[in-house]
């Protein structure tokens, strides 16, 4: 395909457009300049769309990471208690009283500066922290605030657990296992 030549005597179309912004710059000298910053500004924001978006995104859409929370684990009988630094928890929903529907599962690990075996002395207490793995799939759970949590940790000479309601002011208090339960003996 070949476009026709310009008739003799008239210019080509663009060379008339470079002629006629020649001659009325001045006049629109306001607007071109109006026009150029708009252009720059959207490829400048088109390039960082990603970034403006995110940023945007983290404010708006998503949700806050559950992040490091306390856990104390309590020892009030005369033997030393011995604990595991990963444990697991299982979550449900109230169904009907008495009964709960299971709505998700995971680990909590336990920050590997109190140790892989968490020894805890007898009628004491030893402080420590911990993160909910893959917490980004639990996150609408937790934001839920409706559901409960029951935590396990394999401990010697028992296992250890702990109910709570599943919410974020109650993991930013932190969780107790305390040994014995009440209730267990020792």
């Amino acid at each position: 395909m070949t476009r026709d030549p310009a008739p003799i005597g008239r210019p080509p179309e663009w060379v008339s457009n470079v002629i006629w912004f020649r001659q009325n710059w001045r006049r629109y000298w306001l607007t071109l300049i109006l026009g150029g910053v708009f252009l720059v500004g959207t490829a400048v924001v088109y390039d960082h769309k990603d970034v403006i978006y995110g940023r945007m995104g983290s404010m708006l859409n998503e949700r806050a990471p559950v992040g490091s929370f306390p856990v104390r684990f309590v020892n009030v009988s005369d033997e030393e208690v011995r604990v595991n630094y990963v444990g697991e928890f299982y979550i449900s929903a109230p169904k009907t009283p008495g009964m709960n529907e299971s709505v998700g599962s995971g680990v909590l690990r336990v920050h590997e500066s109190c140790g892989l075996i968490i020894q805890v002395s007898p009628k004491s207490q030893k402080n420590c922290s911990a993160n909910l793995v893959n917490e980004e799939k639990l996150l609408p759970l937790v934001d839920d605030g409706d559901k409960f949590m029951l935590v396990i940790f394999s401990a010697s000479p028992r296992p250890l657990r702990a109910e709570i309601l599943l919410n974020r002011s109650t993991l930013t208090k932190g969780l107790d296992f305390l040994y014995p339960r009440p209730g267990q003996g020792g």
